[in-house]
């Protein structure tokens, strides 16, 4: 199993753990609880969302608190970083989702963006993707844990079907190009909770 800082080479993860500590974390986490949930959904096309259970199960909201405000400052420098770090312009943001996995919740492999060659294709197309682990693993020692739900990125290696499990944990952030075929694997226990969001 590869670590962010080992996928660097093959793939174009980054990986900054720690990007946000733990009380801010916590605060996340419960707004998250107290949000309005509902179905996460999947592109269909190039404007219309649908729920599809079939292909991703799991509950999103948008949060409105100061530890929100928090995060979006966050994510402007981290875009900057971006930006240097891939040797592309970036100028869009996507506000963040806040996503809740329960057991048995899942995203099978998509992509959020078009390879850089059909970028010309679209207005704005997601550049880069971004995901920040709100909690972790179980042996994390965090009472606030779940089993499951790792974020698999697939490519390089011998194969394009090559996967590599990322290991959630709490304030781990995860950056990779959005042309990369990913998925969440089935949470087996407690709730998973993260955010994402996309530059473009």
């Amino acid at each position: 199993m590869k670590s962010p800082s080992e996928l660097i080479t093959h793939l174009g993860v980054a990986g900054i753990p720690n990007f946000f500590g733990q009380e801010l974390c916590r605060r996340l986490r419960a707004d998250v609880r107290a949000g309005s949930l509902e179905p996460a959904r999947v592109r269909v096309g190039e404007s219309a969302t649908q729920v599809n259970e079939n292909y991703r199960r799991s509950q999103k909201t948008q949060i409105a608190t100061p530890a929100a405000g928090t995060v979006e400052h966050c994510l402007r420098q981290l875009q900057s970083w971006c930006a240097l770090y891939y040797g592309i312009g970036l100028s869009g943001f996507e506000p963040p989702q806040y996503l809740l996995y329960r057991q048995g919740d899942f995203f099978s492999r998509h992509a959020d963006g078009p390879e850089p060659s059909e970028f010309r294709f679209r207005q704005s197309p997601r550049k880069v993707s971004v995901v920040v682990f709100l909690n972790g693993e179980k042996d994390s020692g965090s009472e606030d844990s779940f089993c499951g739900g790792e974020l698999v990125v697939y490519g390089g290696g011998d194969s394009p079907d090559q996967g590599w499990p990322i290991v959630p944990s709490e304030g781990l952030l995860v950056a990779f190009p959005s042309f990369l075929v990913h998925e969440v694997k089935p949470v087996t226990s407690g709730e998973r909770i993260s955010l994402v969001s996309w530059f473009s």
